[in-house]
C-alpha cells in the first residue's frame, strides 16, 4: 500500500496545494466551527488542523493524529494555537474515549490504510451521536500526482460504507478534477 513519504513533506504546504485544496474553504463545507472538538486523523504538517485551530478557538480543541512522529515534529514548529495536540498514533487505533469528538476528518488517509474498515469504524467510534465524519480523498482515477489508481477509493463505493454503517450522506461531491469530499453524520 501506498504511504506518503515523510521526505516529501514540504509538498503539503506548497502554494499549490492551497490553490487547489483551500482548507479554510473546505474546513466551512465540512461545518467546522469555534468550541468543536475534532480530530484531523493523518494531520501531516498541520494543512488542516493549524486552520481549524483558528476556527475552533479556545473554546474548541483539535486532535491531530498521525503514524510518524516527523510529521507531528513539523505540525509543533508551525504551530499557533495551544488548542492543537499532536498525538502519535497506531493506524487504526485513536487514544480517544468513544463518543467523545464532534468531527472526524480523514483528509488523504483512507487510501493508505492497511485495513480500510478498521480505520472508518474507528473514525466511527470516537463521534457523537450526530458528529460528523469527513473524507477527503483522491477521485480513482490515473493521473501524475497522488497515489496510483488501483490504490484510491471509489467515491460511490465510500459513500455507500458510510450508508451501510448508519451515516446520514450530507455531502459527496468533487472539490476539483482530482479529489473528492464526503461529509456524513453518525446516527450511533
Amino acid at each position: 500500500m501506498h504511504k506518503f513519504n515523510i521526505e516529501k513533506a514540504d509538498l503539503l504546504e506548497s502554494e499549490e496545494r492551497y490553490k487547489i485544496l483551500p482548507p479554510d474553504e473546505i474546513l466551512q463545507k465540512i461545518g467546522v466551527s469555534e468550541g468543536m472538538v475534532m480530530a484531523d486523523v493523518g494531520c501531516g504538517t498541520g494543512f488542516f488542523a493549524i486552520p481549524a485551530s483558528r476556527i475552533l478557538g479556545d473554546g474548541g480543541q483539535v486532535y491531530a493524529f498521525d503514524i510518524e512522529s516527523k510529521m507531528l515534529t513539523l505540525l509543533r514548529m508551525r504551530l499557533e494555537k495551544s488548542n492543537v495536540v499532536p498525538i502519535v498514533s497506531e493506524e487504526s487505533k485513536l487514544p480517544l474515549k468513544d463518543k467523545l469528538l464532534d468531527l472526524v476528518l480523514m483528509a488523504f488517509v483512507l487510501h493508505e490504510a492497511n485495513d480500510l474498515n478498521a480505520l472508518l469504524t474507528e473514525g466511527k467510534r470516537v463521534l457523537k451521536h450526530k458528529g460528523t465524519f469527513a473524507i477527503l480523498d483522491w477521485i480513482k482515477q490515473s493521473e501524475d500526482t497522488g497515489p496510483p489508481r488501483d490504490e484510491r477509493l471509489d467515491q460511490d463505493d465510500m459513500v455507500n460504507w458510510l450508508i451501510s454503517h448508519d451515516f446520514d450522506i450530507e455531502l459527496s461531491e468533487r472539490l476539483n478534477d482530482s479529489h473528492y469530499l464526503l461529509v456524513a453524520t453518525v446516527n450511533h
